[in-house]
Parts: C-alpha cells; sequence; structure tokens
C-alpha cells in the first residue's frame, strides 16, 4: 500500500496557495497523513485530497494576497497609458487588428440579428401558441401534396360542429385588385393593390389589429366596409391626413360596390407572415363569389385558423377533424384528403406549405447555418487577431525582459497585455455597432421584395453583450498568457522567438483560418456560378417581345 501522500495534490496546493500560507497549511496536512497511513493508507489518502481540495478558499489564493481588487486604480490608469502610447507608435499593426474585428463583429451581428428577426416571425401575436393554421395534406398514388389553403366552407363547418374547441377565422387571400380614390377630385386616383385581405370577426379577435381611427363593431357589422393600413391611408391621402376625417370615405373596388372606409389600423409587422394592406370583411368577399364559399373542391385560397381553449390539444383536434371531415367531403375527396393543425409559429419555417402572398418561408437549417456561419466568421477575426499579436510578439521581448528584470511579475504583465489587447477589442465593438446599422439598412434596401426589416433592438442587448465579452476574451487569454511567459534568460538564449515560431497551438490556429477562409470562398464561388447559370442559361424560347396580361376572374359576379 502506497504510505506517500498524492503527488498531484501537492501540486495543485503549491500552485493555488498564497506564499506565507504554503509551508504552514502544506506542514500541518502532511503531519495528518503521516499519523493516519500508518492504520488505514487508503483512508488517509482520500482525507489528505479532500483536505487540499477543502483548502482551495479565497483566503488562501495567491490572488487574494495581491489585495482584495484584482487590479487597483492607479495601476489600471497607467496600463491604460500604455495601451494607448501602443496604438499611437504602431498604427498600421493597431489598424489591422482593428479592422479585423470590426469586419468580423459586423457580419457576425447582422447574421444573427437576420437569425432572431427570423426566429420571432409570427411571435408578436398574443397567444400565439394556442394559434394554429389548418393545412391540407392531398394524397395521390405518386405523391403528397401540401397545401397551405383549405376549403373556404371550412370555418363555418368547425364553429358549427366544434364551437367548444376555441375560435376559428378564415381569410381569403390576400388578392390583387384595383381601387378608385375619388374624395374631392374630379378624376379619382386609381391604384393597383395586391395585398388585399378578406377576414372575418374571428381574425379580429385572434389578431387583434392596432386600430388608429374607427372602431371594430363598425368592421364586423358593415359587409360593405374597408380597412386600411397606416402606410396605404398615407399613399390615397397624403402625409399629413387626419384618420378621423378620413372615416365614411367612399373607396371603390373596380366592378364591385362602393365601399365605406371605417377604420385605420397600424401595419402588421414586417416578419408576420399574414401580409395585408387593406381590410375587407369576409361576407362581402362571400355574397361576390357564393359558388367558391360553399364549394368543398376544386382550388381556393382561403385559409382557416383556429385559437384553441387550454382545455383542448392539437393532436385530439387533428384526429377529431379527420374523422369528421367525411360529412362534408366527396368519398374520394375523403380519401385523399388529411387535415393537420400547423402551430402558427412554424408556418414561417415549414417550406413544405410554401409562402402565403407577400411573404417568404425559410428552414430552420438555414437559420441554423446562418448562426454557425456568423460563429465561423467571428472566429476568423479573432484567429487573425490572436495571429498578428503572436507574430509581433519577438518586437517586444526587451520590453518584457526589462519589466521582469525589475520586478514585474506574470501577473502583472498579463494584466497589462490583456488590458492593452481588450482596448484594441472595445474599439472594434464601437465601430461594428455602427458599421452593422448601415449594414442592416442597405440589407433592407436591396432584398426589399421580401419585406425585411433588420434593426437592433432592445432584445439583442444581450445578444451584443455576449458576443462582444466573448471576442475580448478569446483575443486575449492566448495571447497574454504566451507574452507575460516570457523569461528574460530566453532573450540571452534566443529561445522565445524560436519557441513561438514552432509553437504547435500558433502553426494550429494559421491552419484552422486558412481552412475556415478558403471554405468561404469555395462556397461563395460555387454559389456565384451557380446563380450566373440560372440567369444566363437558355429557357427554351425567345423571351423578347413577349408580353404577361392578366386574365379575367371569371369567379367574380359583378354587381
Amino acid at each position: 500500500m502506497n504510505r506517500k501522500p498524492s503527488k498531484s495534490a501537492i501540486k495543485f496546493l503549491r500552485w493555488f496557495c498564497r506564499e506565507d500560507s504554503i509551508e504552514e497549511i502544506e506542514g500541518d496536512l502532511l503531519e495528518i497523513f503521516s499519523k493516519d497511513a500508518i492504520h488505514h493508507p487508503g483512508r488517509a489518502q482520500r482525507h489528505f485530497i479532500y483536505s487540499v481540495i477543502k483548502s482551495f478558499r479565497w483566503r488562501n489564493l495567491k490572488i487574494a494576497h495581491r489585495g482584495v481588487s484584482i487590479i487597483s486604480w492607479d495601476l489600471f490608469r497607467h496600463y491604460f497609458k500604455l495601451s494607448l502610447r501602443s496604438i499611437r507608435t504602431n498604427p498600421t499593426f493597431s489598424f489591422l487588428n482593428i479592422m479585423s474585428i470590426t469586419i468580423g463583429l459586423t457580419c457576425c451581428l447582422a447574421l444573427l440579428t437576420f437569425s432572431r428577426y427570423e426566429d420571432n416571425f409570427d411571435r408578436h401575436y398574443s397567444e400565439f401558441n394556442q394559434i394554429y393554421r389548418i393545412v391540407q395534406h392531398t394524397k395521390y398514388p405518386e405523391k403528397t401534396e401540401f397545401w397551405n389553403t383549405t376549403a373556404y366552407p371550412l370555418a363555418a363547418a368547425l364553429r358549427h360542429d366544434f364551437p367548444e374547441a376555441g375560435t376559428v377565422a378564415q381569410t381569403a387571400g390576400p388578392l390583387s385588385y384595383t381601387i378608385n380614390i375619388a374624395g374631392n377630385r374630379k378624376t379619382p386616383l386609381r391604384y393597383s393593390e395586391d395585398y388585399v385581405l378578406f377576414a372575418d370577426s374571428g381574425y379580429m379577435k385572434l389578431f387583434q389589429p392596432q386600430w388608429l381611427a374607427g372602431i371594430q363593431d363598425d368592421f364586423n357589422s358593415n359587409i360593405n366596409c374597408i380597412l386600411l393600413t397606416e402606410t396605404t391611408a398615407r399613399k390615397y391621402f397624403g402625409p399629413d391626413y387626419n384618420p378621423e376625417e378620413l372615416l365614411h370615405n367612399e373607396i371603390i373596388l373596380i366592378g364591385e360596390t362602393p365601399l365605406e372606409l371605417v377604420g385605420i389600423v397600424a401595419d402588421p409587422p414586417a416578419n408576420s407572415t399574414i401580409r395585408y394592406d387593406i381590410l375587407i370583411p369576409y361576407s362581402f368577399f362571400r355574397n361576390k363569389n357564393e359558388y367558391w364559399a360553399e364549394n368543398w373542391s376544386g382550388n381556393y385560397q382561403g385559409t382557416t385558423f383556429i385559437r384553441l381553449n387550454e382545455r383542448t390539444k392539437a393532436e385530439q383536434m387533428n384526429q377529431a377533424i379527420n374523422h369528421w371531415k367525411k360529412k362534408y367531403l366527396k368519398p374520394e375527396d375523403d380519401q385523399r384528403i388529411e387535415y393537420f393543425l400547423q402551430p402558427l409559429i412554424e408556418m414561417h419555417t415549414d417550406t413544405r406549405y410554401g409562402s402565403s402572398p407577400g411573404s417568404y418561408v425559410i428552414s430552420k437549417k438555414m437559420i441554423r447555418i446562418g448562426r454557425l456561419i456568423a460563429v465561423f466568421i467571428l472566429l476568423i477575426a479573432i484567429l487573425n487577431f490572436i495571429n498578428l499579436v503572436s507574430a509581433r510578439s519577438g518586437i517586444r521581448l526587451k520590453e518584457i525582459s526589462l519589466r521582469k528584470i525589475v520586478g514585474g511579475s506574470r501577473w502583472k504583465l498579463f494584466q497589462q497585455f490583456f488590458l492593452e489587447n481588450t482596448l484594441l477589442v472595445c474599439i472594434a465593438v464601437g465601430l461594428s455597432l455602427l458599421s452593422v446599422q448601415y449594414v442592416l439598412v442597405k440589407i433592407n434596401e436591396s432584398l426589399s421584395m421580401i419585406n425585411l426589416d433588420l434593426k437592433i433592438k432592445q432584445d439583442d442587448i444581450w445578444t451584443i453583450i455576449i458576443v462582444g465579452l466573448s471576442a475580448i476574451l478569446l483575443t486575449n487569454i492566448y495571447p497574454a498568457s504566451i507574452l507575460s511567459s516570457f523569461k528574460p534568460v530566453q532573450l540571452l538564449t534566443k529561445q522565445f522567438g524560436s519557441r513561438i515560431k514552432q509553437s504547435f497551438s500558433r502553426k494550429g490556429f494559421i491552419l484552422f483560418q486558412f481552412i475556415l477562409i478558403h471554405s468561404f470562398v469555395a462556397s461563395a464561388i460555387i454559389i456565384f456560378q451557380q446563380m450566373n447559370f440560372f440567369k444566363n442559361s437558355e429557357i427554351g424560347f425567345s423571351s423578347d417581345q413577349v408580353v404577361i396580361t392578366p386574365a379575367p376572374d371569371f369567379s367574380r359576379k359583378d354587381p
């Protein structure tokens, strides 16, 4: 049986214990061990290790011996001045380091903002976790088709047969219409609108548009009425319009009955799957399209939503609907069609059902890839910073040597280099916060077709703090540790510079950095070639002098 104390435990004790206490603590522990080991060596060994771990307390740590504060204010001010002097005397080196971190942080924050924006789609509605869209799966022998629209009479049938399940909403569209605005003009203004949504009272309960003028009861009780969003009202009546004065104006859908303006509502948030510029009661659509409104088969653009009660589970409702549907569907349709409740927050990320008019879908995998790319870009910037600082370490050998000779400890040198690099990173963080605002504005402008509204919000504060602190720690710990570990005698033997050059970790950093960079460059080239192929490949016919004209909608009956 081993009657000697654990060497690892003794090394650990000597590593953390303060110099003026190590002799006393180690002596007491060894004395207790020698007494216990005579009769119970195994128990003595375990008790010795436990006592060493128990001695790992703040008052016994070396860092506690240096004072309560890790660094004094005077010393901090001194290191800060040295850092500013280093930046002034090495402007090129400082500029390269600051710009590399700035670019990396800007790209990282932009991608993380985009990922957060996509993740928050449709989460601004109250009780969004209880709201579902009913989708349709149509099975054929060779394939299954996924539809985000359902038959128009589905909502009314659900209200009638499942009144206890929850609140049901029905919409049609968004559809395209031409709008006439007369006002006080002799010649009416005509606008072509692509996002005219017909919605019933259930929709108003579920999604609760923010009213700027008018009351909801007027919309629910009046069939021939219309609501405008704030942006649409500005387009029709000018930027200085008075919402209350516009109420009860007459707006005409081309070929339809004049509609009374009963309200102005706020624009739906940009990260909403359901987009509209104009709202009209669904009852108006039903009266004008009686055949489609009562037809359970054929093509349709109706969307049914349901907000389940807390007692009703989505799985139970799925089973109930698919057992119940045979009451209304033809036998052959009953065999082919299945209905499912899709959570509202999955409408934007489930690519099987496609996008709604005016919106788009993106898979969860793409959002995760965006976050991963953000991390890798920041990692490239951090590795570049580390490699630049490490490559320049040979220039500072004399400075480090002199500081150690006059009594500077490794911990003090670590503090100096850590603060020096932290100052560079903090400047880069500040510049990246300014540049990311500009980048997000340009992204919104260039991708206006998908209605992006990227901006830094209050929810992003913690993301910025975490990313900034991660950048500070990762860029500083390794370089500061390497520089502070230098010993003056190595300056005479010229071992330090060669040790840095031959360092396996530094070579690994450089190799990993170049692997990431070349992977991104290769991916960008492949994507560019694919997009160029799609743009310039032959489509099988000449598109010159080809005109596309809309066909009349024979399903609508003119009054």
